[in-house]
């Protein structure tokens, strides 16, 4: 896959380094480093989860773009709260992995106003029922959190999803993490 994803963006005009785990990247990073780099979050030797937290201050210029085989909503939120600009689930097309990285080598890590505004769109329990969904309850968690009915929160979160234009759980994290929303910790 490293092979196929390189010659990708070699085809596009991208310079591109690969290694074969999470040690190797580390051990090649400086603080010089620019662009985007994609990584899985299975890596043969960390998670991506522990290389995005490795980092730390050594790139502060470098975007991050993590691919993984399933998606995890708690994973994404703490990948994304890491730098992460993007989660994609494989296989991705080729040209949402072109997207993610346009996009991840473009993006500031603060609050996008234009998410916010979005995010501002919620009434206050939509958006009770988007932190709670991006930080990973299902229906019935977020029903008994809130004292409501799983069809009310279903509700709420399909009119939630609407408003903000979220076609997806992922765009939803995507969107509320570019906000600045911070979801609780799941309990």
């Amino acid at each position: 896959m490293r092979d196929s994803l390189a010659l990708l963006f070699i085809e596009r005009g991208h310079p591109v380094a690969v290694f074969p785990d999470g040690g190797a990247f580390l051990s090649g990073l400086d603080n010089t480093v620019t662009g985007c780099a994609i990584i899985d979050l299975n890596l043969p030797d960390m998670s991506g989860i522990d290389l995005l937290r490795s980092v730390g201050r050594l790139a502060p210029d470098l975007g991050f773009v993590v691919l993984t085989g399933h998606a995890d909503v708690r994973q994404a939120v703490e990948a994304m709260r890491l730098g992460a600009i993007d989660f994609v689930e494989k296989p991705a097309p080729p040209e949402r992995l072109l997207a993610a990285v346009a996009q991840a080598g473009t993006a500031r890590r603060r609050a996008d106003p234009v998410a916010r505004d979005r995010i501002d769109r919620l009434t206050p329990r939509e958006r009770e029922v988007m932190v709670l969904l991006v930080a990973g309850h299902t229906n019935k968690e977020i029903a008994r959190q809130l004292g409501i009915s799983p069809r009310t929160a279903e509700v709420h979160r399909r009119n939630a999803m609407r408003k903000t234009g979220s076609d997806s759980l992922a765009a939803a994290v995507r969107l509320a993490v570019a906000a600045g929303v911070e979801p609780p910790p799941r309990t």
